[in-house]
């Protein structure tokens, strides 16, 4: 009977920390995509707006927009409204840096106003003139 109890109790702590593994393995895999987004957007400003080649301008900002999506998106639960508001949010980023790297890229823009088109459309603020 104590050698069931102690396999149980062992079998709890596995688990527990499989749990707690798992969780922190979430939270690194969260901070690095944040910090992926962060980065492809500096990028589009810093680098990919300078390419000449239309072509390879689209394929530099597409590519990387599509696996951050992907990445963002992979373990979300289905019709949940958190779920909904980030696939939203991963859209509009996307969305707002093509706009701005390949169809604008003539237009001399600083990299706070770039920043802050990305931004707008999460929270509509204009800057004082």
């Amino acid at each position: 009977m104590s050698s069931l109890c102690h396999h149980e109790s062992s079998n709890k702590n596995r688990n527990d920390k499989r749990q707690s593994t798992t969780s922190a393995m979430n939270m690194i895999l969260s901070s690095c995509i944040l910090i992926g987004w962060f980065g492809h957007i500096i990028i589009c400003y810093y680098l990919i707006r300078a390419i000449h080649n239309s072509l390879f301008r689209t394929i530099s900002t597409l590519t990387p927009c599509i696996l951050l999506t992907c990445m963002t998106c992979q373990n979300l639960r289905r019709f949940h409204g958190c779920s909904i508001l980030i696939v939203a949010i991963c859209w509009l980023t996307s969305i707002r840096l093509i706009h701005l790297t390949i169809f604008s890229s003539k237009l001399p823009i600083t990299f706070q106003s770039f920043l802050l088109k990305i931004v707008w459309i999460y929270f509509p603020i204009l800057p004082k003139q």
